[in-house]
């Protein structure tokens, strides 16, 4: 029986065709499925939403703020941390960005990608004590508990 891998985007599938050139199968065959888009739901971006904000309020009261302009390459000003600040820093932070500074577009994504951040963001808020709402019928909490994708 072939070993079976699910690739879940570009990205993932140009790094296993790297991957495949570059290993010697040694006579073992392998099953690649490639899905093309398993695009993410309204329902999870806005529970991923949802988290920037109660994110952003809790970082503003610990202090966090953003620069008003930049002058010079130096900040100038500031302004209170917001939802948005968020969603730009932990897209960039939990899945980082392509060869060409980018950060991964959640509104066009894959749902796994998407699920891996939320993950990501959930235990980076847990360790520093905020308790984000996790709607409990949400898409989100039956992926977790082995719903369909």
């Amino acid at each position: 029986m072939p070993e079976q891998h699910l690739i879940r985007n570009e990205f993932a599938r140009s790094q296993m065709i790297d991957f495949i050139k570059a290993l010697k199968l040694d006579g073992k065959p392998w099953l690649f499925k490639w899905n093309r888009h398993n695009p993410n739901s309204w329902p999870m971006k806005k529970t991923w939403r949802m988290w920037m904000s109660e994110t952003a309020e809790w970082m503003a009261a610990r202090g966090a703020t953003m620069p008003l302009c930049m002058k010079g390459g130096k900040p100038y000003g500031q302004r209170p941390f917001n939802a948005q600040d968020a969603h730009e820093l932990f897209v960039s932070q939990h899945l980082g960005l392509d060869a060409n500074g980018k950060r991964y577009k959640t509104a066009s994504g894959e749902k796994g990608e998407m699920l891996r951040m939320m993950d990501m963001h959930l235990a980076w808020a847990t360790e520093r004590g905020l308790f984000l709402t996790v709607p409990g019928e949400g898409e989100f909490m039956k992926l977790k508990q082995g719903g369909e994708q």
